[in-house]
C-alpha cells in the first residue's frame, strides 16, 4: 500500500479526411459543453431532479465500465494498481476533468479499497453554475459515475465515488473519495447508485414504457371526455354521465351534492349506494377537520385526493365547482387505495362535464322559475282575469281551471345581509324547483319578504299518492338540508277551485303559518277552526281591540318589567297544563316556570287552570299573532 501521483503521458488524436476521429485508437466525435448540459437541463424539466441526477450518474458508469473493460483487454501485464491510477489519466484525457489522485489504499486479498483525489475544472460544474447558479449539493453526476464504473470494474466490486467538496457549490475544487459500497452509509449516496447496474439501454426502454402509458391514457381519456361530453351535448343526465365512466373505468362511480345527497352512481346496487353514501356523509361529520385538510373544499387546490371513507372503503374523490362555489363532489370508489392515473385523469374531466350538466340544468330551472314567479306574482295580486290566467297557463303546463293549495314556507330570522338573502333565497327556490321538476309535478313558486309561496295542484296530490301535508313535509326536508342553520315553518290553505280567489288563499297560508311551533313546524288553516274564520270574515280591528283587552294587564307587565309572561301563558295552555313539557319547551327550570304561572294568576285574577279561563285567553294570544300584535319564537 502506498500514496501515489498521477502520471502525465502523452495521447494521440488523430484528424483523418473521412471524419472518424480516433483517441487511443478508439472512434469518439466530439461536442460541447453545452451541449450536455442541455441535456441535462432537458432531463431536469421530463423526469426531474432525482431520476436526473440516476439517469447522469449511470451514464458516466456505463462510460467508466467501457473504458475499464479496454484497460483490462489490453493490459494483461499490469497490476490492478496500475490500471486503476490509469483511470484519472483517462478520464483527464477525454476533456471531462482533470484529475489528481492524492490516497490510494489497496488490499487485494482483504477486498479492502481506499482513494482520494482532487478534480478541477469539471465541465459539470462549469455549466451548471452557468444554468443555475451554485448549488447547495455537489453536481458532478457523471463524473462521480465514471469513476465508480471504472473503478469497479477493474476491482471486481462495486465502489462509489462521491464528493465531499464541489466547484458547482462554490468550493475551490472537486475533492472526491472512494470506498466500497458496503462502508458507504450515506441513505442518499447508496440511493443515487441503487440502478444495479442496469444497462442506459434499460433505462430508456422504462422512460419509454412510461411515455407509452401516458400517451395511451391521454388517448384513453381523450376518448371517454368525447363520449361525455356527447352525453352532456344530447341532453342525457349525470346518470347517464356515471354510467358511461363506469363502463369505460370498470369501476364504481359516485356524484353527490355538497351535502352528500346521491346525484347519480353507476356500479352499485341500490343498497352499496346507500351503505357507501351514509359512510361518506358519516365520515364528513365525524371527521371535519381531516376532510377540509384534504382541501376539497378550497377552489384553489382542484385536484383529486385520495380519502379512507371506512374500512375497504376508498374515494378518489374531487369537487365540482359551479360559480366559484363546491356545489357537489365526483368520486371513484375501491376497497384499497390503487387508483390508477386514467382514473385520476377522468375523475378531473368528469368534476368539468358534472359542472358543466349542472349549470346548465340550474339556467334551465332559474329561467323557467323566473317566469313561473313572475306569473304567480301577478295572480296574487288579483290583476289578472280569470280568462287571463287559463290562458298563461298553457305556457307553464298547469290548469288553472283544476283545485289548487296555497303553501307558505316561513324563514324565521335570518341573519344575512341584503345581497346574501337574495342569494341563498333565489338558490332555495332552485332546490324546491328541481325537487318538484324531478317528481314531474307542475308549481309556481316565488318568495315574498321572508315567504316562500307555493301553488300546488290539488288533482297532482292524488297522482303521486301523497297528501298536501306529507308533500309540504318532503319540501321542509329539502330547505333544511339545503340551510340548516335557518328555522323553517310552514302553513297551509284550504283546497280552492277557483284561481281569481288565489289571494285568498294566500292569507289563509299567511295565516296558519305564524301559528306554527318548533315542535309543530306545519300548521293547516284548516286546524286553526272557526279563528281563522273569524280573522278572514270578521271585523279585524275590533277583533284586535279585544284580544288586546283580555291580555291587557299581562301584556302591559312585559312590557314595563320587559318580561315575556304572555309567551309563557301561551306554551303552558298550549301543552294542556303540563309543567314538564311547558318547562322543555320554554326552556325553564320547574320551578322558575311555577313562579311565573303564580305570578301571571295574581296579574290576571283568574285561575288559568281552568279551561273556561284559559280558553279566552289561549285564543286572545293566538289572535294577536296572527295579527302580528305580538311575536315570539314559538
Amino acid at each position: 500500500m502506498a500514496n501515489h501521483s498521477s502520471v502525465e503521458n502523452e495521447s494521440v488524436i488523430r484528424f483523418p479526411s473521412d471524419g472518424k476521429i480516433y483517441l487511443n485508437n478508439q472512434r469518439v466525435f466530439i461536442t460541447s459543453t453545452a451541449a450536455m448540459s442541455l441535456l441535462r437541463q432537458g432531463l431536469l424539466e421530463m423526469v426531474g431532479e432525482i431520476r436526473t441526477r440516476q439517469f447522469l450518474v449511470l451514464h458516466g458508469w456505463s462510460l467508466g465500465v467501457h473504458d475499464a473493460s479496454i484497460t483490462l483487454q489490453n493490459n494483461t501485464n499490469k497490476s490492478k494498481e496500475e490500471m486503476i491510477l490509469d483511470g484519472p489519466k483517462l478520464h483527464t484525457q477525454k476533456g471531462h476533468v482533470y484529475v489528481r489522485p492524492l490516497k490510494l489504499e489497496m488490499d487485494i486479498k482483504k477486498n479492502s479499497f481506499y482513494m482520494e483525489g482532487i478534480w478541477r475544472h469539471s465541465h459539470e460544474a462549469e455549466e451548471w453554475k452557468k444554468l443555475f447558479g451554485l448549488d447547495n449539493r455537489p453536481t458532478c453526476y457523471t463524473t462521480i459515475g465514471y469513476a465508480s464504473g471504472y473503478i469497479s470494474t477493474i476491482l471486481g466490486m462495486k465502489v462509489i465515488v462521491t464528493e465531499i467538496k464541489c466547484e458547482g457549490k462554490g468550493d475551490d475544487c472537486c475533492h472526491w473519495i472512494a470506498k466500497p459500497e458496503r462502508e458507504w452509509k450515506d441513505k442518499e449516496v447508496k440511493e443515487l447508485f441503487s440502478f444495479n447496474e442496469t444497462s442506459l439501454i434499460k433505462e430508456l426502454e422504462s422512460a419509454y414504457e412510461q411515455i407509452k402509458e401516458e400517451r395511451d391514457n391521454l388517448d384513453k381519456s381523450f376518448t371517454i371526455h368525447k363520449r361525455l361530453t356527447s352525453e352532456l351535448i344530447q341532453g342525457h343526465d349525470l346518470q347517464s354521465i356515471a354510467s358511461v365512466l363506469f363502463e369505460t373505468l370498470d369501476v364504481p362511480i359516485m356524484f353527490e351534492d355538497h351535502q352528500f345527497n346521491v346525484l347519480a352512481a353507476a356500479g352499485l346496487d341500490e343498497k352499496e349506494i346507500i351503505k357507501n353514501n351514509e359512510q361518506m356523509k358519516c365520515y364528513k361529520n365525524t371527521k371535519m377537520k381531516r376532510f377540509k385538510e384534504l382541501k376539497l373544499e378550497f377552489l384553489k387546490d382542484f385536484k383529486p385526493a385520495v380519502v379512507q371513507v371506512a374500512s375497504q372503503h376508498y374515494r378518489l374523490m374531487i369537487p365540482i365547482i359551479l360559480n366559484h362555489q363546491v356545489t357537489g363532489y365526483c368520486s371513484v370508489i375501491r376497497p384499497t387505495d390503487k387508483f390508477s392515473i386514467l382514473e385520476n385523469m377522468m375523475i378531473e374531466r368528469s368534476s368539468v362535464v358534472c359542472a358543466m350538466y349542472l349549470l346548465n340544468d340550474r339556467t334551465v330551472i332559474e329561467a323557467e322559475q323566473r317566469m313561473r314567479g313572475n306569473f304567480l306574482e301577478e295572480i296574487l295580486s288579483g290583476k289578472m282575469s280569470k280568462q287571463e290566467i287559463i290562458k298563461m297557463g298553457h305556457y307553464v303546463s298547469v290548469d288553472f281551471l283544476k283545485p289548487f293549495h296555497i303553501v307558505v314556507v316561513n324563514v324565521f330570522h335570518t341573519e344575512h345581509n341584503v345581497k346574501e338573502e337574495i342569494e341563498w333565497k333565489d338558490d332555495l327556490v332552485t332546490k324546491i324547483s328541481g325537487f318538484f321538476k324531478k317528481m314531474s309535478i307542475p308549481i309556481l313558486i316565488t318568495y315574498k319578504s321572508e315567504n316562500f309561496v307555493i301553488y300546488i295542484q290539488d288533482d297532482i296530490l292524488n297522482q303521486c299518492n301523497k297528501t298536501i301535508q306529507s308533500l309540504t313535509e318532503e319540501i321542509m326536508t329539502v330547505c333544511s338540508k339545503s340551510y340548516p342553520c335557518p328555522t323553517f315553518y310552514s302553513g297551509i290553505s284550504t283546497c280552492q277551485d277557483n284561481i281569481e280567489l288565489a289571494k285568498n288563499q294566500l292569507e289563509e297560508a299567511l295565516t296558519a303559518v305564524k301559528l306554527s311551533t318548533k315542535s309543530k313546524p306545519i300548521t293547516s288553516y284548516e286546524e286553526l277552526g272557526f279563528i281563522g274564520l273569524l280573522i278572514q270574515t270578521g271585523d279585524k280591528e275590533a277583533i284586535r281591540k279585544y284580544s288586546i283587552q283580555v291580555l291587557k294587564d299581562l301584556l302591559e307587565y312585559d312590557n314595563r318589567k320587559g318580561m315575556d309572561l304572555t309567551k309563557t301563558l301561551y306554551h303552558y295552555i298550549l301543552n294542556g297544563g303540563n309543567l314538564e313539557q311547558t318547562a322543555c319547551s320554554s326552556a325553564l327550570s320547574i320551578s322558575g316556570l311555577r313562579y311565573r304561572i303564580e305570578k301571571i294568576k295574581d296579574i290576571l285574577s283568574v285561575d288559568i287552570r281552568q279551561p273556561a279561563s284559559s280558553y279566552p285567553l289561549f285564543l286572545a294570544i293566538q289572535m294577536l299573532i296572527i295579527l302580528g300584535e305580538i311575536q315570539f319564537d314559538l
